[in-house]
Order: C-alpha cells, then sequence, then structure tokens
C-alpha cells in the first residue's frame, strides 16, 4: 500500500475473519481458502453485523465449491453472480452472495448426457442409450437404476447429506423472515448461473472428472448413483 501510494487510504487488522472489524463492512472479499472454512467465516460475520444493510460478499473457494453453495442457499443467501476464470490450467469460481437477496433466474437446461469420449462406457450408455456395457456379473451385483429421475430445481437434497459444520449455528442466528432458497443436486455442483464461457465449460469438464470417480464409487459398493448420473447428463450441456 505504501509502494502504491495507498496507505492514507487503507486500515490493516489482524483478524480471523471479520471478527476483529471495528464497523460493519460493505464488501467482504474472503478467497483462497476451503469453502467450508468460508461458510464458517460467513456465518460468524453475519452475526457479528446482524441486520441491515447486509454485508456483501466475494467469495472465492478453492475447494467444496458444493458445500459452500450449499450453506448459502440454505441459510437465506442469494448467489446473485458467479464469474469463473482459468489460472496455470485450473478453473475457479468466484461467487457474489447477498443475504436476503431475490434468487437470480436459473437458465433452462436440457438434459443431454455428456460427450462420449468425457466419460466411461458405462456410465455413457447408462446416461445416454440405457444400455450397460459391464460384465454381467458387475451388472448383477451392482444393477443400475432403472431409469434416472426427470431434473428438479426445486427441491432440496435429503437432510443425511453431509453439511458444513456450521449448519446448525446458522440456522440459530437465521431471523424467521430469511428465506432458504430451493436448489437441485445439479444446482450444487454447476450453479444456478451458468454462462456459456470458455472458462466455464472447464469448470464443467472438472466437476464431471469428479463426478465420473464418486459414479465409480457408487457403482463398487452398491450405492445409488442417480444423483451423479443426473449430474453428467446435466453438465452435457455445456460440454
Amino acid at each position: 500500500a505504501a509502494r502504491a501510494g495507498l496507505a492514507h487510504r487503507a486500515a490493516f487488522v489482524l483478524s480471523d475473519g471479520l471478527d476483529a472489524l471495528p464497523e460493519r463492512p460493505d464488501v467482504a472479499a474472503v478467497c483462497g481458502m476451503g469453502g467450508e472454512l468460508i461458510a464458517d467465516i460467513v456465518a460468524r460475520a453475519l452475526r457479528r453485523f446482524p441486520g441491515s444493510p447486509p454485508v456483501r460478499f466475494v467469495l472465492q473457494p478453492m475447494t467444496a465449491v458444493s458445500e459452500l453453495r450449499r450453506y448459502l442457499w440454505e441459510s437465506g443467501f442469494t448467489i446473485a453472480d458467479e464469474r469463473y476464470a482459468v489460472a496455470a490450467g485450473k478453473p475457479y469460481v468466484i461467487l457474489t452472495a447477498v443475504y436476503g437477496a431475490s434468487s437470480p433466474s436459473c437458465p433452462p437446461l436440457h438434459m443431454t448426457a455428456c460427450r462420449g469420449k468425457d466419460l466411461p462406457p458405462h456410465t455413457r450408455d447408462a446416461a445416454g442409450s440405457g444400455k450397460d456395457s459391464r460384465s454381467p456379473a458387475d451388472q448383477e451385483k451392482n444393477p443400475p437404476p432403472a431409469a434416472c429421475p426427470p431434473a428438479d430445481r426445486g427441491t432440496s437434497l435429503s437432510p443425511n447429506a453431509r453439511q458444513p459444520a456450521d449448519r446448525e449455528n446458522a440456522a440459530a442466528f437465521s431471523p424467521s423472515s430469511a428465506k432458504r432458497n430451493s436448489y437441485s443436486y445439479t444446482d450444487l455442483y454447476l450453479g444456478k448461473i451458468r454462462p456459456p464461457t470458455p472458462a466455464y465449460r472447464a469448470y464443467v469438464r472438472r466437476v464431471c472428472a469428479a463426478a465420473e470417480k464418486r459414479l465409480h464409487g457408487l457403482y463398487a459398493t452398491g450405492g445409488d448413483p442417480a444423483n451423479e448420473l443426473l449430474l453428467l447428463r446435466d453438465a452435457g450441456e455445456w460440454l
């Protein structure tokens, strides 16, 4: 700041999140850490600075993006904007979240399968043609679902799904007027704002790669792969 001649316009505070800030900020940028840690920082900031006007958060999670989105939507936040960037070959997302704001409309999506080159054979078949190319023994041991359910953008995940550790505390300080924003499983991973940009497509490819790994694990353990197949179908619109 001194080298740039801006020292007189900046104040520096050593703080755990926003805990030590002397007054409410208009905008808080929380970047470069895991999504669950960011969720905890945001939750504590709401407790420290309740009421209006709400703090506008700019969030850049390095991991657990789906958990951060889940926390925000279930705690009454609106993700007003999502921007995507690629640095050193890796895609990143930057979220702008506002507490209590109206939810933006989600663009309509078509249910199409990911490109064949992006999916393993049995995944591609189950998501597209309805056939399963695994061996008969594997199919008998871990049968695929009869059909993927239609996309439902207005329902939440099971309450047994993994969530940030601070969710219970978040519910405690949320005003009674706070409205939880609905979301689908695919929204957690792809977001509700899906720009047709190269950076977003790179992000979706990374989401697909992780979904395929989870899908292999579900097939191996006999779990229900319906959510992952639905995610892969939804992601295919952007590849």
